[in-house]
């Protein structure tokens, strides 16, 4: 059985995409984020360790294949916001870096 699409969710979550668009942000900070933290860990002599099982590598690959240009992406009522999903991880992407929201490495699992 399939879960249904909630509108409740889409409408909030598009509603906050809408909002976020007008924040000034750097295009792929959170990937900036973890490769800068990676780099300082190797520098020290440390491995990054894995977030949820997946490696810094890896984790990067996969978030720089989604959400790329969230911020134009029409969550268009008629069509059931479709793709707001696509744009939350964009936005999380480019408005958020490790200082900004601590917990964010752990929630791009989601990716």
């Amino acid at each position: 059985m399939v879960d249904q699409p909630c509108s409740l969710l889409a409408e909030v979550h598009s509603t906050l995409i809408y909002n976020l668009r007008t924040v000034n942000f750097m295009r792929h900070s959170a990937l900036v984020s973890l490769l800068k933290e990676k780099e300082l860990l190797e520098e020290s002599g440390h491995q990054p360790a894995p977030v949820l099982g997946i490696q810094v590598d890896e984790l990067t690959a996969a978030m720089a294949d989604v959400g790329n240009n969230w911020e134009r992406v029409p969550l268009r009522h008629t069509e059931g916001r479709e793709g707001w999903e696509d744009a939350l991880v964009g936005c999380l992407k480019d408005v958020r870096c490790q200082h900004s929201i601590p917990r964010a490495k752990s929630l791009m699992h989601l990716i």
